[in-house]
């Protein structure tokens, strides 16, 4: 069972599904909430802050629920949400509902919505080491980085929109999780702002 973000559109699910078929042979499915109330200049400030707050940051190696905890705590301790318990339940949670591991790359897409999230999130984790996680099918492949999406429980179309566009790009553009593994923390942000369509 692939589960694709919440983040896509019906649009992105059939390119992500025909991606994923063509590697493993299996479908995904996505979700949708209530849009928030922010004006155009807010929403592309949340989009603006998404690129320029982008976070690179090394975790221990350790089993996923070790790994998960350090990352759900390190989102708590820099203000980006809010109750590390339970932001590491809701992506444990959402990971037993099925891992967004993209095949052939070390690569896993951490996602969730959640009233405890301050604002939209993306950030790069990397391990000191790796962990074994299910991807599509029932293979298992080594993961050693993590593309962490955030979004709180109500945010609008147009933000939820761009950061679909961030989790597509794991998929069709083969540079993307090599990147995510290897480059630079400016190299990053100059990535991400060309995949949330933003001016330099």
């Amino acid at each position: 069972l692939l589960v694709v973000s919440p983040f896509l559109s019906d649009g992105d699910i059939v390119r992500i599904g025909e991606r994923i078929r063509g590697i493993r042979g299996r479908p995904g499915r996505a979700e949708t909430g209530p849009p928030a109330a922010e004006s155009g200049a807010e929403k592309e400030a949340l989009v603006r802050g998404m690129a320029e707050g982008l976070w690179l940051k090394t975790v221990p190696a350790g089993s996923f629920e070790a790994v998960v905890g350090s990352i759900a705590a390190a989102l708590c301790d820099g203000n980006v949400a809010r109750d590390r318990g339970e932001i590491g339940r809701l992506i444990l949670k959402r990971e037993k509902m099925g891992s967004i591991v993209i095949p052939h790359s070390h690569v896993s897409l951490l996602h969730i919505r959640s009233d405890l999230v301050n604002r939209p999130f993306v950030g790069v984790f990397r391990m000191d080491g790796s962990v074994l996680m299910e991807s599509a099918g029932f293979a298992q492949e080594p993961v050693d980085t993590f593309l962490v999406l955030l979004a709180r429980e109500n945010e609008s179309p147009a933000v939820l929109e761009k950061m679909g566009n961030v989790s597509v790009a794991l998929i069709e553009d083969a540079k993307f999780p090599a990147m995510l593994r290897q480059s630079r923390p400016d190299d990053l942000r100059a990535l991400l702002k060309d995949l949330l369509g933003l001016r330099r």
